[in-house]
């Protein structure tokens, strides 16, 4: 049965992702394409058979950057499975970085921490590990750039969602365009229109629909869904009945409020622009960093899953001071603020 996977989501996934430019999809499909698993027994000494035969097809020249600490022992551990891979392909190479000692390179590959590694193929193409090196993390990584297949992301529309080519306050170019610096291409879908989910999709958004979903298309997502495929849902709160049903249905409940964070104007927001300083423990966080804020956003909760191998994940929480406002009319005097 192929892995079934839910971006579970509201309008605070969609200015967490905005602001770390589409972070959550770029690691999550980083995660979740291309596996290699089980390569050897103590994965310190050989490279397993698979491993082998793909270094000895590459194609083109690739290098390997790595941004580790000037350390001997840190730096010892990566150099010996670095050089059993440049042993086996002379095209691949390698160069490991301290960030403090270059910055401008570590700036250039918009690196911002220790222990992050590169992949880059022929026209700048990248591909990032950031969960250590290991044979299995870095054969991946090299299976993705030598991919031929385009990494299609599908933006819906037909329901008032936000529009990726479009440059303004609301729009979402800003995040297209990150994800076309990590070589994804955006094209917007139509449920009404298809029979079902183009098999080249790599993920669906439905980013902040202000009309439901006609029950049909639902199907169609159920049927992606159920073949494999990854679907992340922002919606707005005060809406869409018939999808908070659809998504509830997957272990995910979306609460009929907006949270109010009164911290948050005392550092630069707003009260209705809750912060998140901490992630949860997740591989689509693990690079998050920075406080970030989430506009006009409803709490969220986990439920049991009516489908079948679901797991659902918190990945974000609010202060334990925010509250979920579920007065439209004081909303709407600003009371809240």
């Amino acid at each position: 049965m192929k892995k079934r996977a839910f971006f579970h989501g509201t309008n605070m996934i969609v200015y967490s992702i905005v602001a770390l430019g589409f972070a959550v999809i770029v690691n999550y499909l980083s995660a979740n394409n291309y596996k290699i698993y089980d390569f050897t027994d103590s994965g310190r000494n050989t490279l397993a058979g698979q491993t082998v035969k793909i270094l000895e097809k590459l194609p083109f020249e690739v290098k390997v950057w790595g941004f580790v600490v000037d350390n001997p022992s840190v730096r010892n551990r990566h150099k010996r499975l670095l050089e059993q891979y440049r042993y086996h392909s002379r095209k691949l190479s390698w160069e490991l970085v301290d960030p403090d000692k270059k910055p401008l390179l570590a700036q250039k590959y918009e690196v911002i921490r220790y222990n992050i590694f590169l992949v880059e193929g022929p026209g700048g193409k990248r591909e990032k590990i950031s969960g250590g090196l290991t044979e299995e993390s870095l054969t991946n990584a090299l299976l993705r750039i030598v991919s031929t297949r385009d990494k299609v992301v599908y933006f819906t529309g037909g329901h008032g969602e936000k529009d990726f080519n479009d440059r303004g306050r609301r729009g979402y170019s800003k995040a297209n365009d990150a994800l076309a610096r990590e070589n994804f291409v955006s094209k917007e879908l139509l449920l009404y229109s298809v029979d079902e989910v183009p098999e080249d999709a790599s993920v669906v958004i439905a980013a902040g629909p202000q009309k439901d979903f006609f029950k049909n298309e639902l199907e169609k997502l159920e049927k992606y869904l159920q073949r494999g495929g990854r679907l992340l849902f922002m919606v707005d709160p005060f809406a869409l009945d018939t999808t908070l049903n659809f998504i509830k249905r997957y272990g995910i409940k979306l609460d009929d409020n907006v949270i109010v964070d009164q911290v948050s104007k005392t550092i630069g927001g707003n009260n209705l622009a809750p912060t998140v300083a901490n992630y949860e423990p997740h591989p689509i966080t693990a690079d998050f960093r920075l406080m970030t804020f989430f506009p006009i956003t409803r709490s969220l909760q986990l439920t049991d899953s009516e489908i079948k191998d679901v797991h659902t994940f918190n990945i974000a929480r609010s202060l334990p001071s925010t509250w979920g406002e579920t007065n439209k009319d004081e909303l709407a005097k600003g009371v809240a603020n």
